[in-house]
């Protein structure tokens, strides 16, 4: 087996929990995780001494509505509900909003509708016992395409070792794909 160089490597997550009636979640053979009418979905053993930094892909859509898609770290399954803050950018149609929002439960990460979306979150250092800092990209079709570009910060300083995606205003049922990648560097 050849060396390990800079680059991704998928990691398989030591199990998923989700909340939603008629809800599943499993994890596939290749460490992605299919998951389908999730209210909540928590990946647990993800995030470890191995890498610092970490990519996670996720693509989703709604069963009905529409909706922010936001995440909360988890350590051993508990989520840390508070410190979270970011800033967004966001173009829908004709429309360009910024915003900032301080002191939330949850960190900002998309948006999503009734169609495919997609958003890659870039993590930094959610296992260190420092602040978090993230930067996704998304997209979605709801009236037009939509570009969804949220920053933020978790600012506990805590080790985490999981993620927990939740709707930031209404909980909603949404299925999907994803895979979380650690920088090998």
């Amino acid at each position: 087996m050849p060396d390990l160089i800079n680059g991704l490597v998928a990691i398989t997550p030591t199990s998923v929990t989700r909340t939603g009636t008629g809800s599943t979640a499993s994890i596939n053979s290749d460490g992605s995780v299919v998951f389908g009418s999730c209210n909540t979905l928590t990946v647990n053993g993800v995030f470890s001494s191995a890498y610092d930094n970490y990519l996670i892909n996720i693509r989703y859509l709604y069963v009905s509505g529409l909706d922010y898609l936001s995440m909360r770290l988890s350590s051993n399954g508990t989520d840390s509900v508070s410190g979270y803050a970011y800033q967004r950018f966001e173009a829908d149609g004709t429309n360009f909003v910024a915003a900032r929002s301080m002191s939330e439960t949850s960190g900002l990460i998309g948006y999503g509708s009734m169609t495919e979306s997609g958003v890659s979150v870039y993590l930094y250092s959610p296992f260190l016992v420092e602040t978090t800092s993230y930067r996704s990209i998304g997209a979605t079709y709801y009236t037009g395409s939509g570009f969804y570009e949220p920053i933020g910060e978790h600012l506990v300083s805590s080790s985490y070792n999981g993620f927990t995606l939740r709707d930031l205003i209404t909980p909603r049922t949404k299925s999907g794909l994803l895979t979380v990648f650690g920088f090998n560097q």
